[in-house]
């Protein structure tokens, strides 16, 4: 099969990533809904002795092609709580106690399998963000976030696993600091994604997720070409323990601009034989 390029810039054998990726998708998604049921009863009844009746909490966001789907987690704040915001930060009171080890331990993701199996959701790929945070992004990060499959995990979920750590020590307003400096970083991360994505990095990502479940201080995720670069140039460098670059130091002779943007220059190289402006 020849490799064909796809119109949103990014040359690969399309058609083979893309049904790969989803045979992944519901093998493994599948294997897991059938063999963890035991783990969700517990969590069930877990969250019933908490108190909360509603164990499910259920959020539209934004999707592939920017359509809106019902993303599922296991209760992890008293009910109604997230009136008062969609962040959540260091001992944010609105967390339940058994919510917040679920968290720690990515329990309360596993219901996006579900999601997973029916094509809303994949594996890894862009985390799914609320209609106010996903626009937050650049409209050109927008359109190549829209391009590709929300994921249950992705780099952006890896870098910002403890986000409510980082939020805890924003300065000033946690929501401000999210929108200016957390929300552009994570744009850069889901371009890096988008510029690299094959089965080889997707199986990587998964790797290194279920490092970092038991190891939570696991920095693998760094490893993966780029990414360190791309986190030294911002603001939160020092918070991940990575020196922080100056903006004029190049990496191998890239541009600031490169790096900050991985994706830029392997779109502009592939836009000639895609229409203008088109993302996917």
């Amino acid at each position: 099969m020849n490799s064909t390029t796809s119109t949103n810039g990014h040359s690969t054998n399309t058609r083979f990533y893309a049904v790969s990726k989803r045979v992944i998708d519901v093998l493994l998604s599948g294997l897991l809904m059938f063999i963890l049921p035991p783990l969700y009863l517990i969590v069930s009844v877990l969250l019933r002795f908490a108190g909360e009746t509603n164990v499910m909490f259920r959020q539209r966001r934004v999707g592939r092609s920017g359509a809106k789907f019902t993303l599922l987690k296991f209760t992890t704040m008293a009910s109604g709580s997230t009136v008062a915001g969609d962040i959540t930060y260091g001992d944010d009171p609105r967390v339940l106690p058994v919510g917040r080890r679920l968290s720690a331990l990515k329990i309360d993701e596993l219901p996006q399998l579900w999601n997973t199996f029916l094509g809303e959701m994949s594996l890894v790929g862009p985390r799914p963000l609320t209609s106010r945070a996903f626009h937050c992004y650049s409209p050109r990060v927008q359109e190549i976030v829209k391009s590709m499959k929300p994921g249950v995990t992705g780099v952006g979920s890896l870098v910002f696993r403890n986000e409510d750590r980082i939020l805890a020590q924003a300065p000033g307003d946690p929501k401000e600091y999210y929108d200016s400096v957390i929300i552009p970083l994570k744009g850069q991360l889901e371009t890096w994604y988008f510029a690299h994505r094959s089965l080889r990095i997707d199986l990587l990502i998964l790797a290194c997720t279920l490092v970092a479940v038991p190891w939570p201080r696991s920095r693998l995720h760094f490893k993966l070409r780029g990414v360190a670069d791309i986190v030294g140039h911002s603001p939160l460098a020092g918070h991940f323990g990575i020196s922080p670059l100056a903006n004029g130091s190049a990496r191998r002779g890239a541009r600031p601009a490169e790096i900050a943007d991985p994706a830029r220059s392997e779109v502009r190289k592939r836009t000639r034989a895609t229409s203008p402006g088109s993302v996917g």
